[in-house]
């Protein structure tokens, strides 16, 4: 099975339909860092782990775009064991939650220039796999 390391465009355009357009969206990211990070450009960045790319190299690059758009990270989590679900295979190393002011916000910073400039490929060579689900916040 290849990894899922990419936003689905498809995927994002159904979203954009179905949720109000003013309304928060809050993004679950499932991340599984590789052991090595993976550019397939090449690239003078001395070799970091996967964790090292994103965080000391993603991270700081999607930054300014977040707070130029009003996201906010909510959550950062170190996944311990899946309690429930498959033993093999879904294995995921952190967990974050991130919200932004709309669909339309964060589907203008993953499709900006900035972004694919600098961030995306670290995003790519880090992650080994991920899971990006949209959720809408529900009172309780």
């Amino acid at each position: 099975m290849l990894p899922h390391t990419s936003i689905a465009e498809s995927a994002l355009t159904s979203l954009s339909a179905a949720h109000p357009p003013t309304a928060p969206i809050f993004m679950l990211n499932l991340l599984r860092y590789r052991p090595t990070a993976a550019y397939t450009a090449p690239t003078d960045l001395p070799q970091v782990s996967g964790h090292e790319a994103y965080h000391a190299r993603y991270v700081p690059a999607l930054r300014p775009l977040m707070a130029a758009n009003g996201s906010v990270p909510i959550f950062l989590g170190r996944v311990y064991a899946a309690l429930c679900g498959p033993a093999e295979g879904e294995r995921w190393d952190e967990v974050a939650i991130v919200m932004y002011p709309s669909v339309a916000a964060f589907k203008e910073m993953v499709g900006s220039e900035t972004y694919k400039k600098e961030c995306e490929m670290h995003r790519r060579a880090a992650l080994e796999e991920w899971r990006l689900v949209p959720c809408e916040r529900v009172e309780l």
